[in-house]
């Protein structure tokens, strides 16, 4: 009997602390809250940069960025913008499986007025950029302890309408880039890309983490360029400081793994000077922000700087404010009321 006394103690131990995090998670979201799979599966407000990983209905988004980059030579300021519309909805396995799209559209005022270094002329004004549409598909798969990961695939289709060749709209897309660097890919006419990615959350009482780890490989449809393979990495730390209100800190990153070749030609200095070269493949942004979840809505605001280079060479850096707006169960789910 003695020697069966230290098994149960930690029998019993092992349990307790099993049962602790779904403990902690109480009260956490709101009356949305819905059991699956024995597990309560908490309403948080969705991130900046990242999907809600287990919303249970359709949602609808509209994001947008504001931003001003620090003085480059050709003039003494430059500005750019993000819209961005998107939608994703939970089909066949509630909570489990999802498909969306995005669609962005930018306007920027290129920072160099399209101009090589030391290259008189008059700067080129702001550009009006329509971007690539991207379709997705992800799963979820929940594990005890508040821990969910996830997969999804996405598709970007070469729907950007402006000419790439034109030089102030090579300037001002990368700008506006360099606002969401993981999704430089929308801002590329002419690509085809491919996007697979993995999930994961956790929650721990108040505090919830998640993050993606991705892949690009962006394929040029008219062959004038090779073939572009980057990693990308978002990430988003939060506290709930009520049950619907948290502060975040998110930040997100994209990584070329290979430069392009060397440009050779006075007349090509432009060219040079953007394409992806050593010591310029990575680009990194982060930020503060705030979201308040509502039964309908999740409202946010974040103020988003770069780490390091920005994509776009004709800056230094930059200082941008996000906004997003979400409408929950856009299409109400059976048997919800009016």
């Amino acid at each position: 009997m003695l020697s069966r006394r230290p098994s149960t103690r930690a029998l019993a131990l092992f349990v307790a602390l099993a049962g602790a995090p779904a403990r902690a998670d109480e009260g956490v979201g709101s009356d949305e809250e819905e059991e699956t799979e024995g597990e309560e599966i908490p309403r948080l407000p969705a991130p900046f940069v990242l999907p809600d990983l287990t919303h249970p209905g359709a949602d609808v988004a509209l994001d947008g960025f504001v931003a001003r980059f620090a003085p480059d030579g050709a003039r003494t300021g430059a500005v750019a913008t993000i819209t961005r519309v998107s939608a994703e909805a939970s089909v066949l396995v509630p909570r489990r499986t999802f498909v969306g799209f995005s669609y962005p559209f930018a306007i920027a005022l290129p920072p160099d007025g399209g101009l090589a270094p030391g290259e008189p002329g008059l700067a080129s004004g702001r550009r009006a950029l329509p971007g690539n549409v991207e379709v997705h598909a992800r799963a979820v798969f929940p594990l005890p302890s508040s821990l969910a990961i996830g997969f999804s695939f996405g598709l970007v289709a070469p729907t950007a309408t402006f000419d790439r060749a034109e030089r102030a709209n090579r300037s001002a897309a990368l700008a506006a880039a360099s606002l969401d660097p993981s999704n430089v890919g929308h801002f590329l006419p002419g690509r085809i890309g491919l996007r697979p990615a993995g999930d994961l959350r956790i929650v721990r009482g108040p505090l919830v983490f998640q993050g993606r780890h991705g892949m690009d490989v962006l394929f040029d449809v008219f062959g004038g360029e090779r073939t572009k393979v980057a990693g990308r990495l978002l990430g988003h730390l939060g506290l709930l400081l009520d049950t619907d209100v948290e502060i975040s800190v998110e930040a997100s990153q994209i990584y070329f793994f290979t430069s392009d070749a060397k440009v050779e030609g006075e007349a090509s200095a432009f060219e040079d000077r953007y394409r992806v070269r050593d010591g310029r493949r990575t680009s990194l942004v982060i930020g503060p922000g705030i979201r308040l979840s509502t039964r309908d809505v999740d409202v946010g605001a974040s103020i988003v700087t770069n780490l390091v280079d920005p994509l776009t060479p004709a800056s230094g850096g930059f200082v941008a404010l996000h906004l997003s707006l979400v409408g929950r169960d856009v299409v109400p789910r059976s048997g919800d009321g009016p």
